[in-house]
């Protein structure tokens, strides 16, 4: 788990558009360094798909039964790939 920095910053004469220049840089940092992170072959539960979905299990259940996500069976644990649950996700939009 990366470790939190703790930044201290003194603001003097500042102008609202240069502060929400600043905080709009920042944002897309983050934005950019979580999705480096993230692998989009990557392969996640049925739990870790409704956390990051914030559905329910029963969606994720009709969604595979109606064909509109592939899952993928590992032994006895079922599996779903993020990139293809992403682009699943912008058809259904």
């Amino acid at each position: 788990m990366a470790q939190k920095q703790e930044v201290q910053v003194q603001i003097v004469q500042l102008s609202v558009e240069e502060l929400k220049q600043i905080i709009q840089s920042a944002c897309q940092e983050v934005v950019q360094l979580t999705a480096a992170q993230r692998n989009p072959q990557d392969l996640i539960t049925r739990q870790e798909l409704a956390e990051w979905l914030k559905i329910d299990l029963s969606t994720i259940h009709n969604w595979k039964k109606t064909g509109k996500i592939k899952a993928y069976q590992l032994g006895n644990r079922v599996y779903y790939r993020r990139s293809e649950v992403e682009a699943a996700i912008q058809r259904i939009n």
